[in-house]
């Protein structure tokens, strides 16, 4: 789930637990089935208990779906502020190197490195580089051998 802040955990563990219950539920009937007998009879005996676990499993994993969504939520929010954030550093740090200067990053309240902020604004000019020198039907790439 890989959680990276306190309500993410939060939210990642009600996940777990549920699954961890979920796993219990499927003990518990396969325990009421595993009493010997005639299956039909095993089900007719006991599907009061089995219509419970049935009902217990439903919500369970609604809860286990309506917090899976919160926290892939949680998660696209805190990704995208990121990308935001990096951005801004990014013509930040081209803006000072333009005028000679260097970029102390933490001083416009970024948690980035400078040496982050360097590699992403290479990568994005690679990228950039790319797609301009990019022909409309690319070649297929070569393999070499290796050996």
């Amino acid at each position: 789930l890989n959680p990276a802040n306190a309500l993410e955990r939060q939210t990642a563990q009600l996940i777990a637990e549920d699954h961890y219950r979920l796993n219990r539920i499927r003990e518990i009937e396969a325990d009421i089935f595993s009493m010997g007998g005639d299956p039909g009879t095993i089900f007719l005996e006991h599907s009061k208990e089995i219509e419970r676990l049935t009902l217990y499993e439903t919500r369970i994993n609604r809860n286990i779906q309506r917090n899976l969504a919160q926290l892939k939520s949680m998660q696209a929010e805190r990704k995208a502020e990121r990308n935001r954030q990096m951005a801004e550093a990014q013509l930040l740090a081209q803006v000072n190197l333009s005028e000679g200067q260097a970029y102390h990053p933490e001083r416009d309240g970024f948690v980035f490195s400078a040496l982050e902020i360097n590699a992403a604004i290479d990568r994005t000019n690679r990228i950039q580089l790319a797609r301009n020198q990019s022909p409309v039907n690319p070649p297929l790439v070569k393999m070499s051998r290796l050996g």
